[in-house]
């Protein structure tokens, strides 16, 4: 608030030629001669306001003048005796530089006028000043250094104007100063230091462009007499001082600057949220910040880097997915010690469970994936990659009714290393959550399996070994997992809960036996070299009734290699002759996940012979088309499409009998071919097949995954009814169901269970199929054996039997 002097008017009769004569030419150049000519009790306050004080009855020694819409009269400069000025309220041009004749001055306020052009230098000459009212003008240019002569003044305020520059250290000599407003202007730098202004209550230089730190600020205040600081809108940067003592604070803003941190977050009692205010600074979310009595929003790590350097600045804290990412991002990109990333990683884990029930975190060299579960039944298996994840059974969480598990790689190794134990392919980290906090599980009385991926390279002649991170040793152990390798893929089965890599011996013993065992299941390998014929060395699986373990037959299987028929992201399809007679079909892998999917399939075809007790044997038949690219190339009719369904349903009838869910039974997995003039139709694709009821992660959802699977996390028969009718509609449109959406956004698309809708001009037949399939209420949904008997009689064709049912003429399991 700025201080103004109440006017006495001292009522004089005297008009003695000195100062009043002067005051003449003051209201002649501002009134003209139709006035009655002022004197010293001159009080008018309509239009207006004129109030005139006189001392010795002859000088003038108190003007106010307000209202006047003219610029100031240079002959104001004549009252000599002036010692209380005021002039405001229209008065224009610029500062007349008789003003500063005026020496007696301890008053100027020349306040809330249209004053332009600049402070003279002459400024200096008013020595006597206490108040100087510049505020609310349009004054230019820089702040003279003249101004510092003003020694005693007490209130300045030159806010609302247009001074530029840097402000100059004047302060220092105005030891008597309380009240300083310099806001709305265009100042910027440094604000310059100074010394303690012991009377000093308002400092408000809002809405400027001053930078650097507070330091310099700071040492002008009191911190008992200080009452109103605003440095809002500038530039300002670096930590926020403690201002937990200012006690007669009662308004403290420095919203809208460039601040990072708070020194103290303790401000004092008098203050509140409407009262103090430190928003719209940089001051980052991590490491949290509690500030009291004071309204502040920190900016989240997705906005600003966060300064995060230890784990124990991210708990108990609420992130948002996105902050968290740009928080790993930041910390990965950055010099922090290697060995404190796994507990700032399962600290941000932990922080964006508290609003999440699933995540995934990526970053240059570190992943996770989290997924939680509400009373599985099934042992759980949580994927990373295809070739990387987890698989436990649920007595290692038996007493725990929800919880999240979250599985984790580091492509580095950021623990303990020395030279009697070297690490190879990075670490896999495995931790349980219940709810949001981590669970200790030190060991268990079931395996936990560990696929950690490809074989990473290895030194010649090695032993290669699973190892467990012993977190109250600091050290890697091997005592307590045991390795399998499957094809290039290593697996670790251990008895710990813990993080996970591979070692190796550099000279392996000369007959030790290790506990890892080789499988080798048809993966043909090519590198570049192309060849017209081929051995492959397989293992077949037999299977027979109550026999434990599949016996292992070893066979040469002679093919010369035909055409290559189909190309994917990473396997490749060729046609070739068996023994010169059977034309088969050979799919080769070309990367790590490829041939895990192989592998798979042939667990799946395991699976499959185990539920028959019959010998199984794998057969490869060459088939040319997949139903989608033949869809593509005919103009398919009403009948083919019921004629090809009613194939795919007989398969589909056998799997389901097999309590299996397929889970992609999608075009592309339906292999077609004519021979003899007879379409033969084979369903495949089970690399991604389950048992029914089994619990699924949302990694595995795609577009024609049934909306219930999506709610409840779990495979069951009646979802792939649901896929068949996709299946139907897609024959009809050719055309995706969902394109263009993001998997986070198909996630919750699927979780509307919007109906799938049908075209009146599709067949009445097919319309009322799809119809029912893809109910929204899955128990109301036929069953394949069902569905196979009504297009039977759509298409003339026998009923199958259950014999019938009970074959699998129309499953092909690819090997």
């Amino acid at each position: 608030m700025k201080a103004y002097v109440q006017v006495s008017v001292i009522l004089l009769s005297s008009i003695f030629f000195h100062g009043l004569g002067d005051l003449s030419a003051v209201q002649a150049a501002l009134t003209g001669s139709d006035f009655p000519p002022w004197n010293c009790s001159t009080t008018i306050n309509n239009v207006f306001k004129v109030v005139v004080s006189c001392s010795d009855g002859v000088s003038v020694s108190s003007l106010v003048l307000s209202n006047f819409k003219r610029p100031i009269p240079p002959d104001i400069g004549k009252l000599l005796n002036l010692t209380f000025l005021t002039l405001n309220n229209g008065f224009s041009g610029g500062i007349p530089e008789r003003i500063y004749n005026l020496t007696q001055l301890t008053h100027l306020d020349l306040g809330n006028n249209a004053l332009n052009g600049t402070i003279s230098n002459q400024i200096g000459a008013l020595r006597n000043l206490a108040t100087l009212n510049l505020g609310t003008n349009q004054l230019v240019g820089r702040v003279p250094l003249e101004l510092g002569n003003l020694t005693n003044l007490r209130y300045l305020y030159l806010d609302n104007n247009i001074f530029s520059g840097e402000f100059p250290g004047v302060l220092s000599h105005m030891s008597q100063l309380v009240e300083l407003t310099l806001y709305v202007n265009h100042f910027y730098g440094i604000f310059p230091p100074g010394q303690r202004l012991n009377r000093l209550v308002k400092f408000d230089v809002h809405s400027n462009r001053f930078g650097g730190d507070l330091s310099n600020m700071l040492t002008y205040f009191n911190s008992s007499v200080i009452g109103f600081i605003s440095v809002t809108n500038n530039s300002m940067s670096g930590t926020i001082p403690d201002f937990s003592n200012f006690e007669s604070l009662t308004h403290f803003s420095l919203k809208s600057n460039q601040f990072s941190a708070v020194q103290n977050p303790q401000f004092p009692k008098n203050l509140n949220t409407t009262t103090c205010d430190l928003s719209d600074n940089s001051i980052p979310c991590l490491p949290y910040v509690k500030v009291t009595n004071c309204q502040f929003q920190c900016k989240t790590c997705d906005q600003i880097r966060c300064n995060v350097t230890t784990n124990g600045q991210l708990f108990n804290q609420d992130l948002t997915l996105s902050a968290a990412q740009s928080l790993l991002d930041q910390i990965s990109a950055g010099n922090e010690p290697k060995t404190s990333l796994p507990g700032i990683l399962t600290a941000l884990i932990e922080d964006v469970l508290h609003n999440n029930t699933s995540l995934e975190l990526h970053s240059t060299d570190i992943d996770a994936v989290v997924m939680s579960y509400v009373h599985p039944m099934e042992d759980i298996e949580l994927h990373l990659t295809d070739s990387q994840f987890v698989r436990f059974p649920l007595s290692v969480v038996k007493n725990v009714s929800g919880f999240a598990v979250s599985v984790s790689k580091f492509k580095f190794n950021p623990f303990a290393e020395d030279n009697d134990q070297k690490t190879y392919g990075g670490v896999m980290g495995v931790s349980f959550y219940n709810g949001a906090q981590l669970m200790k599980i030190n060991s268990t009385r079931e395996t936990i399996n560990i696929s950690m991926g490809s074989i990473p390279s290895l030194p010649e002649n090695s032993n290669l070994y699973c190892l467990w991170w012993k977190e109250n040793g600091s050290t890697w152990e091997r005592q307590g997992c045991n390795l399998t390798i499957i094809g290039s893929f290593a697996v670790c089965h251990c008895y710990h809960l813990t993080n996970f890599t591979l070692g190796a011996d550099a000279v392996p013993p000369p007959t030790q036996r290790d506990n890892s065992r080789l499988i080798v299941i048809i993966v043909c390998c090519v590198g570049g070299v192309i060849f017209l014929s081929l051995t492959v060395t397989a293992v077949v699986f037999v299977m027979r009734k109550r026999m434990a373990k599949p016996a292992e037959t070893s066979f040469d299987l002679n093919c010369t290699k035909g055409e290559l028929i189909h190309r994917g992201e990473d396997t490749e399809i060729w046609s070739a002759a068996q023994s010169d007679t059977n034309q088969v079909a050979i799919k080769i892998s070309l990367s790590d996940s490829a041939s895990k999917r192989l592998i798979l399939e042939m667990e799946t075809l395991k699976y499959l012979g185990e539920q028959r007790g019959h010998r199984v044997e794998m057969v490869m038949t060459f088939l040319p088309f997949s139903l989608d690219q033949l869809m593509k190339r005919r103009n398919a009719s009403t009948q083919y499409i019921l004629q090809t369904s009613f194939e795919v349903t007989k398969a589909m009838s056998y799997v389901s009998n097999q309590n299996l869910v397929h889970t992609r039974l999608t075009a592309d997995h339906i292999l077609v071919d004519l021979r003899d003039g007879v379409d033969v139709v084979k369903v495949t694709g089970f690399s991604h097949s389950v048992k029914n009821d089994t619990r699924i992660d949302l990694s595995t959802v795609h577009s024609h995954t049934a909306p219930e699977v999506v709610k409840t996390m779990t495979q069951n028969l009646e979802a792939d009814v649901y896929t068949f009718g996709l299946l139907l509609r897609h024959l009809l449109t050719l055309s995706p169901l969902y394109e263009g959406l993001s998997h986070l956004q198909l996630v919750d698309k699927l979780r509307t269970e919007v109906q799938v809708t049908v075209e009146e001009s599709w067949d009445p037949q097919l319309r009322e199929m799809i119809e029912s399939c893809t109910s929204q209420y899955p128990k109301q949904r036929p069953s394949f054996t069902d569905i196979s008997k009504t297009i039977a009689k759509c298409i003339g064709r026998e009923m199958p039997t259950r014999e019938q049912v009970m074959r699998d003429d129309n499953v092909y399991v690819e090997v």
